[in-house]
């Protein structure tokens, strides 16, 4: 397992971070603190070879775009996530699970899969003028749950 501690807000740059393990991957929480990813880059959680990806209610990614590849499920509800895109895979067993509070696309040149049997998507945007944009393939073997604030839409080509 690979725990993830905290990043101070204040300290965001750039560059991309790209996070890889043979087992868990996790976000922990304690009460209003959280382990934290910040980056204005792109964020890259797991491989073929990562069983979860997890994170407390109190964790944190932000990120342009985030991609997840897990085989045992993807839950980052977090009240906080800032991701401008979002990309994951699952394989495996488990649902892929993803809460933001921007606007986001999900795709953007790669798709949302779970395939694990049963493998649910479930995404929710908060804040009222906050929508979704589905811009590539998003697919499931069990129930896909999008939410946003505002709208859900398509991506114009």
């Amino acid at each position: 397992d690979l725990p993830i501690l905290g990043v101070p807000s204040g300290l965001v740059g750039g560059g991309n971070i790209s996070v890889v393990a043979g087992g868990n991957i996790t976000l922990g929480s304690n009460g209003s603190f959280g382990g934290a990813i910040r980056t204005t880059g792109n964020v890259i959680l797991g491989n073929a070879s990562t069983d979860a990806i997890t994170g407390g209610a109190s964790s944190v990614i932000q990120a342009n775009t985030l991609t997840t590849r897990s085989s045992a499920g993807t839950s980052l509800n977090g009240t906080s996530n800032a991701v401008s895109v979002l990309s994951a895979t699952n394989t495996g067993v488990g649902n892929l699970s993803f809460t933001n509070t921007l606007p986001m696309t999900l795709g953007a040149g790669a798709s949302l899969t779970n395939s694990a049997p049963g493998g649910g998507i479930a995404v929710t945007v908060l804040g009222a003028t906050n929508d979704l944009t589905v811009s590539n393939t998003v697919s499931g073997t069990g129930a896909i749950d999008l939410t946003a604030g505002r709208e859900i839409g398509r991506a114009h080509v």
